[in-house]
């Protein structure tokens, strides 16, 4: 990921969702490094932009991301909310629903317990993507948006079918779309994205994307919201 700050407002940028697992195993068992996946390097930019007093803005920048591990997204979440995190899968072939709760250690002391439950970071949050923000990069505008936080550029790219790699007789092999599907937290598909609550380009003409990356700009509209 990459880390920029202007004025009040902080703004990391990632372009997919990974976890080291074996890398949380080591921080934790053995006090190691903290990891360098997608919440390790969260909690780097957040400690990075708690040092600087002038900043009360943190923007997730979304904007390429083609989507990744999902638990990454929940923990992300976590962080902005200071709550539990909600991931509602849907299988259109059974009409099955299934809600999944997350208790994230937001702390990183090892423990799920109440402090998890609180903001670590206090920061206005919000979200930067756009229409190629896919999968479980839209997937985090989606989620934010339902939890309140600002959604900035313009509406996500959705994309909400797991993928599985599927195999022939004959040796052929192949990825083919799933049944299980993301869903909001009315159980509709989360396809259509998420609308921002403020548009930067617009998604039917040649928009000058400069306007996603102008700082002050950001600022101002998070201020106001």
């Amino acid at each position: 990921g990459d880390y920029h700050e202007s004025g009040d407002t902080a703004m990391f940028t990632f372009d997919t969702f990974v976890t080291d697992l074996e890398g949380w195993e080591n921080y934790y068992d053995n006090k190691g490094e903290l990891p360098k996946d997608t919440y390790g390097s969260v909690i780097a930019a957040l400690e990075k932009a708690k040092k600087n007093p002038n900043i009360k803005n943190f923007i997730f920048d979304v904007t390429t991301n083609s989507g990744g591990d999902s638990s990454s997204c929940l923990a992300i979440i976590s962080i902005m909310t200071g709550d539990y995190s909600y991931m509602y899968n849907k299988f259109v072939d059974t009409e099955l629903s299934v809600e999944m709760k997350s208790h994230i250690d937001t702390n990183l002391d090892g423990k799920f317990d109440e402090k998890d439950l609180k903001k670590q970071y206090d920061f206005n949050f919000a979200i930067l993507c756009t229409n190629n923000s896919f999968s479980s990069g839209n997937l985090l505008p989606v989620y934010a948006k339902e939890r309140g936080i600002m959604i900035m550029g313009e509406t996500s790219g959705g994309g909400c079918f797991a993928m599985s790699l599927a195999g022939t007789a004959d040796g052929l092999f192949g990825t083919i779309s799933t049944t299980y599907g993301l869903s909001d937290s009315k159980w509709n598909s989360v396809e259509s994205g998420a609308a921002p609550d403020v548009v930067l380009v617009d998604t039917n003409s040649d928009s000058d994307l400069k306007a996603l990356y102008d700082m002050e700009k950001l600022s101002s509209a998070m201020n106001e919201f």
